[in-house]
């Protein structure tokens, strides 16, 4: 009569101590994880150009010869005016944009990146859409009230960290 018997190895038997965490991954930029719209670089109507320099520069929504578009420039009537956050992508970026004003609605609870505005707003100070100046009709976020650009700004209402906590508000 023929017996198998099986013997197993000593170290299946031994469990080590268990190894360590990897390193942490790099964290994101504060305030700027959420409430991202992407945005084609081509579906801007004189967009061709924009690249990662141009992160912190306002794009405006609205009616352009009777179609609604993302354009440089603002329209007769912007629903919307939105700050690149982010570039991303070689042959077509990727705008990545934060929607921070609402044209013509008082109102509306907005965050502002902070990295993404043109100087410190104070509390109950405003950030509005201001033309850098430089010619080439380069729009901003900053703490100059204008005035102009949709008849909107935002009143800052607190500062959570990086970003700011605001509140529409039309201007007359």
């Amino acid at each position: 009569m023929n017996q198998t018997i099986m013997v197993l190895p000593a170290g299946c038997l031994i469990t080590g101590a268990p190894g360590k965490d990897g390193a942490a991954g790099a964290a994101g930029a504060p305030g700027m994880d959420a409430g991202d719209l992407l945005v084609p670089r081509s579906a801007v109507t004189g967009g061709s150009a924009l690249g990662a320099g141009d992160v912190g520069r306002v794009l405006f929504f609205g009616d352009v010869d009777f179609s609604y578009v993302w354009s440089v420039t603002p329209p007769s009537s912007p629903q919307f005016a939105a700050v690149i956050a982010k570039v991303s992508g070689d042959a077509d970026p990727v705008l990545t944009l934060k929607i921070v004003i609402r044209g013509n609605y008082a109102g509306q609870l907005v965050t502002v990146p902070a990295a993404l505005v043109v100087g410190e707003p104070v509390n109950d100070g405003w950030i509005d859409v201001f033309d850098a100046g430089d010619g080439a009709g380069d729009w901003r976020l900053g703490t100059a009230f204008a005035g102009i650009v949709g008849a909107t700004a935002v009143r800052v209402r607190s500062v959570a960290g990086s970003v700011y906590l605001g509140v529409t508000e039309i201007s007359v």
